[in-house]
């Protein structure tokens, strides 16, 4: 923002109209960045791949305000996957190591430079090249990508390792009941081999049945709801023509809070309707015990929380009394009977059923409001008999 705006312009107006390119400023200075980063994220939800332009002065006021400059690039790796560059006078090697990698890059100066808005160069290399760079890129002309927004609330394997290490953590910090029933889900996971090696170094690489993390369990049921060439009605219904795109929220407990920073853009988050995956053993560790309340309890939410453990260490009755902290899913479960809540999946198969049926009626949310309204129209009123 103030320094390539019009470059940006420029470039949106080039491209191909089926692309729908469209374009959000930011600027990292503490007095805007909030802002603008709440308006970046609003414009990915409804994205299909993005990308990010850097020039000198850009690139010298993100190195300024470090903190918004990484913020920024982890938050475009994480909802699309991966991002690209556009480099106007800059190279790649000359962006903070602190970055994620981008998943492809593109030289744009000399057209910059140039003026005009002749398609050519490097903006016609951009235009054939892009789609193939990546394999987020493939869907750039496919309007029916609707974003899904995901997160995990399960520990990374550092985490694991440090309670599995040292349980004693959370007699001290929770309490004798936790502790204990902490020892309990641990003696049965032990039966299954190294149960600390089920988690990963990003909480969605946590696999609680083994075989396989939840990112890669969404992303199959998601390709099976995408490409089924015949759509059941409950289907039609919920997803007026459109397809999912996964859009992930990692689940950091000290942004999760009311009085954090990026509050404003996790409440916007969560009010555009978003799924949560639970671990219920990671409810029990000292820095994440409590701290996803305040989105379980909110019914806009589609969650779940699963065990590796089958049987499961207690009765689905007895959760509610357990040190797990989720008596807000209970009441969502057994009192409210919301079909968007699930307790206690405890099998792969389950847990594919569960998500089946719901990865749909989770993107019937207000976030599909993002599809195309003509396109979502024409749709209703196929299902309609033209009506």
């Amino acid at each position: 923002r103030g320094c390539d705006d019009a470059a940006l312009e420029r470039l949106c107006g080039a491209l191909p109209a089926d692309w729908q390119a469209g374009s959000a400023l930011f600027a990292p200075e503490p007095g805007m960045a909030g802002t603008d980063r709440l308006a970046v994220d609003r414009s990915l939800s409804r994205a299909r791949c993005v990308a990010l332009l850097v020039s000198p002065p850009g690139l010298a006021r993100l190195r300024e305000n470090t903190t918004a400059g990484d913020g920024l690039s982890r938050m475009l790796a994480a909802r699309l996957g991966g991002y690209a560059l556009l480099l106007d006078g800059v190279q790649a090697a000359d962006l903070p190591a602190s970055w994620p990698p981008a998943t492809a890059s593109f030289r744009v100066g000399e057209w910059l430079a140039a003026g005009g808005t002749a398609v050519g160069g490097e903006i016609a290399h951009l235009i054939a090249a892009f789609p193939g760079a990546a394999p987020a890129h493939r869907d750039i002309d496919n309007p029916h990508l609707v974003g899904l927004a995901y997160s995990v609330l399960a520990m990374t394997r550092d985490e694991a390792r440090a309670i599995a290490e040292r349980p004693e953590l959370v007699r001290d910090e929770l309490g004798r009941k936790p502790y204990e029933f902490l020892q309990s889900v641990i003696a049965g996971l032990s039966s299954k081999g190294d149960w600390v090696s089920f988690y990963g170094t990003c909480r969605h690489d946590w696999q609680p049945f083994g075989g396989g993390s939840v990112k890669a369990l969404l992303e199959e049921l998601v390709a099976t709801i995408n490409e089924q060439r015949v759509v059941p009605k409950r289907d039609q219904s919920a997803l007026l023509g459109n397809h999912i795109r996964l859009r992930y929220y990692p689940f950091e407990p000290d942004a999760f809070r009311q009085d954090a920073p990026d509050w404003p853009l996790l409440a916007a988050m969560r009010g555009r309707g978003c799924l949560v995956l639970v671990d219920e053993l990671s409810t029990l560790h000292p820095a994440l015990h409590g701290k996803g309340n305040v989105f379980l309890s909110d019914p806009a939410v589609t969650v779940a929380t699963l065990s590796g453990l089958d049987p499961a260490v207690c009765s689905l009755e007895s959760l509610v009394d357990s040190p797990l902290r989720i008596d807000m899913l209970v009441d969502r479960f057994s009192n409210k009977l919301d079909p968007r809540c699930e307790l206690a999946i405890n099998s792969r198969a389950r847990a594919r059923r569960w998500l089946r049926q719901s990865l749909p009626e989770a993107l019937a949310g207000s976030e599909a409001q993002g599809a195309d309204p003509n396109r979502r129209e024409e749709f209703r009123k196929g299902l309609l008999g033209g009506l």
